[in-house]
């Protein structure tokens, strides 16, 4: 089940597409206008926006730039549908931002699978994004071993600098400075959680 923003300011086509997201057991938040809709999506965060094009005070694809330019909602599957003909509406409806488009009259099964297929393509995406922040995180915790090792790995060129020059005091000097700055170089390495 997911929470799903129907955007219609038709009354029997809001009815009409309600019923049908119902009917896949999901949970249907309702405006009539895309300022409307805009609102509910920041206070209700919706997995999924099904929104007319030709709604009143913002228009479905100009929604779909409202929600894409929110950090917070950027994650939003958004569908677009209408019953306008030709190519215009559908092209300004994804350069907007829109996932999906849908012409009018929606079909039961194609609305609920296109919803579903979004919510699958939204689950990757959510998927993806931690699977980049992960290997953010393991690129920090690499770029931190390599400073931690290069500074062991000068304090032992140092020492052996001191034994080769017959000096045991300073190559035991060098040998702890290598130490304390591997130790600290050290601290500063995080490892990710699971690594």
């Amino acid at each position: 089940m997911a929470v799903i923003l129907l955007v219609e300011d038709e009354e029997v086509q809001r009815k009409a597409l309600e019923a049908m997201l119902r009917s896949g057991n999901h949970q249907v938040l309702l405006a009539s206008n895309g300022a409307q809709a805009f609102v509910i999506a920041k206070d209700k965060r919706p997995e999924v926006v099904v929104a007319d094009y030709n709604t009143p005070k913002v228009n479905g694809a100009e929604l779909c730039k409202k929600v894409r330019a929110d950090g917070d909602l950027g994650g939003t599957y958004l569908l677009v549908v209408t019953a306008g003909e030709g190519d215009a509406l559908r092209i300004d409806s994804l350069l907007a931002g829109a996932d999906d488009f849908l012409r009018k009259p929606v079909q039961k099964d194609e609305l609920l699978n296109r919803v579903d297929i979004g919510l699958k393509i939204r689950a990757l995406r959510k998927e993806s994004a931690g699977l980049k922040a992960h290997g953010d995180r393991l690129r920090e915790t690499q770029e931190a071993l390599v400073v931690a090792l290069d500074a062991a790995a000068r304090g032992f060129e140092a020492a052996a600098g001191r034994f080769g020059a017959m000096d045991p005091d300073g190559a035991h000097e060098a040998l702890r400075a290598a130490h304390e700055e591997f130790r600290l170089a050290l601290s500063r390495v995080t490892l990710p959680e699971g690594g």
